[in-house]
């Protein structure tokens, strides 16, 4: 099941440990590298751009062959 976006200001995010069990590990392991959102309230760490998360379930849900490789 692919989540919906939490916002702050102009920035659209997912918290990471609110992701389904079954995404939660990969895409944190996935996530290794990429920039974080700093979000009020939030654990920088623990968030992470609703684009990344679009594109890597894409691809992690079957809907796209192409990997999602980092910008």
């Amino acid at each position: 099941m692919k989540v919906k976006p939490k916002r702050s200001g102009d920035t659209d995010y997912v918290v990471v440990s609110e992701l389904p069990d079954e995404q939660r590990n990969e895409f944190y392991q996935w996530l290794e590298g990429q920039t974080s959102p700093v979000v009020e309230h939030e654990e920088p760490k623990l968030c992470a751009y609703y684009w990344d998360y679009e594109r890597w379930y894409r691809y992690w849900s079957g809907e796209s062959l192409v990997e999602p490789l980092w910008d």
